[in-house]
């Protein structure tokens, strides 16, 4: 170690002081990891691509200073995103969605909870739409420059083992190198936080609905004291929600996107008005599961 710390650090900042981040770090090979369910799908598979341990430490020092910057400055929405924030967690994030539903359910208020799934979240964020959020934040010039320079002009190939059923020879397969048009590195130290800034925005664009996120998993809550105030309500925050999805180039997996219609456990709810996302119905679950938690409509 202590003969590459010097040159490491020379590195280090010369990266910083010059706004650019070196091109050999911006290689990866992505590996699918599989998830679940059918193995012939490919949807089924989730990209990891291992990066270059130089790439992190350069990562880790400039996130401790994003992070700093973020903090002092009050910029993360920490009682909305409870995702990679100090002194946030699942737990955090699921005791201020039960306890909003617990108060409505008291005060004998309508309330649906709509879970979002985003599809392919980190992978397609668009570069400029980040940038130019990055500059409305207060993160300019050169440092600007430096994360245009971290995101673009990255390439990856895909590496893939294939083990033949007969032989059981295992072969490794590699496609050519890409260029990433978009997105943030899968695995990266930095990705989560410019994903954070990329969404940050989202619950001032929803006037009605009450917004819980964590990292990727967004959650929108609508109440009201009568249906046909409910009914409204949700109009509104679909046309809001689908507005800034369509602005921030997102897209909703509709086929995993549930709603769900809470009441007290003694009480049987058959109020489950109609709620349509950009032209498709949103189906109603009697349960679904939250982060960590194992939700039913009746919370139970």
């Amino acid at each position: 170690m202590q003969f590459i710390k010097k040159p490491l650090a020379n590195i280090c900042n010369t990266s910083f002081a010059s706004g650019t981040f070196p091109e050999i770090l911006k290689i990866a090979i992505v590996k699918p990891l599989h998830k679940k369910g059918n193995t012939g799908e490919v949807k089924n598979y989730r990209p990891i691509s291992p990066l270059s341990v130089f790439s992190k430490i350069i990562e880790k020092l400039m996130y401790s200073r994003l992070m700093s910057f973020l903090t002092k400055n009050n910029i993360l929405n920490d009682d909305i995103q409870h995702g990679f924030c100090e002194g946030k967690s699942t737990e955090t994030a699921t005791h201020a969605f039960l306890e909003n539903i617990q108060k409505a359910i008291e005060k004998k208020i309508n309330l649906v909870g709509i879970f979002f799934d985003l599809s392919k979240a980190y992978d397609v964020l668009d570069h400029k739409i980040l940038l130019f959020k990055l500059d409305a934040y207060g993160i300019r010039g050169l440092v600007n420059q430096w994360f245009k320079s971290y995101l673009c002009n990255r390439k990856q190939s895909v590496e893939i083992n294939y083990m033949e059923n007969t032989s059981r020879i295992s072969e490794k397969f590699t496609s050519t190198f890409k260029e990433m048009k978009g997105g943030v590195p899968q695995g990266s130290v930095l990705g989560p936080a410019l994903f954070l800034l990329y969404i940050n925005d989202l619950p001032i664009n929803i006037q009605r609905g009450r917004t819980t996120l964590f990292d990727d998993d967004t959650n929108i809550q609508i109440e009201a004291t009568n249906t046909n105030m409910l009914n409204e309500a949700i109009k509104e925050v679909m046309q809001q929600l689908s507005s800034w999805f369509r602005l921030n180039k997102l897209v909703i997996n509709l086929e995993k996107t549930i709603v769900i219609s809470f009441h007290a456990w003694q009480n049987e709810s058959n109020l489950k008005p109609e709620i349509v996302f950009q032209n498709m119905d949103i189906k109603y679950k009697n349960e679904t599961k939250f982060l960590d938690l194992y939700l039913t409509e009746d919370i139970k």
